[in-house]
């Protein structure tokens, strides 16, 4: 995993954890970067908010925990992000137990795709790579900033 501050690899897509659970974190983290993805993991939505102030680097999609402790729900980020930016890339993990009819509860956040325990890397990586292949985007602008216009071929992926 690279620090958050260091130069991208080029060409390689940069994928945002929004991760309050270290193990879990430590689980996506390892099965992205074993795709061929750089990873960026954090645990609040007030650490991901400085990276972004700070740093000019490209994210290519926003992983993220649909509910955090303190802050930001990662919903939120989520939403933020692709008011910035319509069509940002974004996989919502929910770790809530099903309803009881054993059917995932009411979706919160419709258009947005969400995965929930257990996970299989296969399906992560393709879910991944299905929504990075249709991206407008490659970062979201810095809030009040105007973003330049999108690259029509989207980032390139690892094969």
């Amino acid at each position: 995993m690279q620090a958050v501050g260091e130069g991208p690899v080029a060409d390689v897509p940069r994928i945002v954890v929004l991760e309050d659970d270290p193990l879990l974190a430590k689980l996506l983290s390892q099965i992205l970067s074993r795709a061929g993805f750089e990873v960026e993991v954090f645990e609040t939505s007030d650490s991901l908010e400085r990276r972004r102030k700070k740093s000019g680097a490209a994210v290519h999609l926003l992983l993220t925990e649909r509910k955090l402790p303190g802050g930001a729900s990662g919903s939120e980020v989520a939403r933020e992000w692709q008011e910035r930016e319509p069509g940002f890339p974004v996989v919502l993990i929910d770790r809530r137990q099903r309803g009881v009819s054993g059917r995932p509860d009411s979706d919160p956040d419709p258009g947005l795709p969400l995965l929930r325990p257990p996970f299989e890397r296969g399906e992560i990586v393709r879910r991944i790579r299905e929504l990075l292949g249709s991206s407008p985007s490659a970062t979201p602008p810095a809030q009040g900033a105007s973003s330049e216009a999108p690259s029509p071929e989207g980032p390139t992926l690892p094969h």
